[in-house]
């Protein structure tokens, strides 16, 4: 965007200054309106961009909160919900890693235990 001043005060210019003055000026003026424009649209893919990865990483939320991934996406900022996410995915490893203890802990009920003498005592 371009800052428009004037070098030299408006009284003191002749007509052709003020004329030229005001040409530039207006250059300057439609500059900035087609930059604006520009900046708009490249605003607005963003934003787009932005609620994709919300509704994705909202998803991702509700698969272990009990809200809809709509709400999440429209009740939480970005932050919030990437946040949400990754907490989730964490519970989700958690989870992942007591299965596989578990899953340990059961394979070794009888067969680690050693076997007691049989001819050592009679009743």
């Amino acid at each position: 965007m371009y800052e428009f001043s004037l070098s030299e005060d408006v009284e003191d210019m002749e007509e052709g200054d003020l004329r030229s003055t005001l040409s530039d000026f207006m250059d300057k003026v439609s500059d900035n309106v087609s930059e604006f424009e520009e900046l708009e649209e490249e605003r607005d893919e963003l934003a787009e961009k932005v609620e994709e990865a919300t509704g994705y990483f909202a998803e991702k939320a509700s698969e272990h909160v009990r809200l809809e991934e709509d709400l999440i996406a429209d009740r939480f900022s970005f932050s919030e919900v990437v946040e949400m996410a990754e907490d989730a995915e964490a519970a989700t490893e958690v989870v992942e890693e007591n299965d596989e203890d578990s899953e340990a802990e059961s394979e070794s009920t009888f067969d680690d235990k050693p076997e007691r003498a049989a001819a050592g005592r009679r009743f």
